[in-house]
């Protein structure tokens, strides 16, 4: 997508707490093969973050993500 069609920040806040230690998608995710590569922004700034169909359960899970939902609470990658 062009500059002008994506969104570039945005703020998350909750009275109750955020969820940390996950990786929340900012922008939407690009299908090669049998991956699915999301940017996605956690503790260490935005990152690639790949998803690989052998992992079922992700994977599935990875094909409703959009953004600003948490991709992992605990990465293993």
């Amino acid at each position: 997508l062009g500059h002008e069609d994506e969104p570039f920040s945005y703020l998350l806040a909750s009275r109750d707490g955020a969820r940390s230690g996950g990786w929340r998608v900012v922008a939407p995710a690009q299908r090669v093969r049998h991956e699915m590569i999301f940017s996605a922004c956690g503790a260490s700034g935005i990152e690639r973050r790949t998803v690989s169909k052998r992992d079922a359960e992700r994977w599935t899970t990875a094909k409703r993500l959009e953004w600003g939902d948490l991709l992992d609470e605990h990465p293993e990658d």
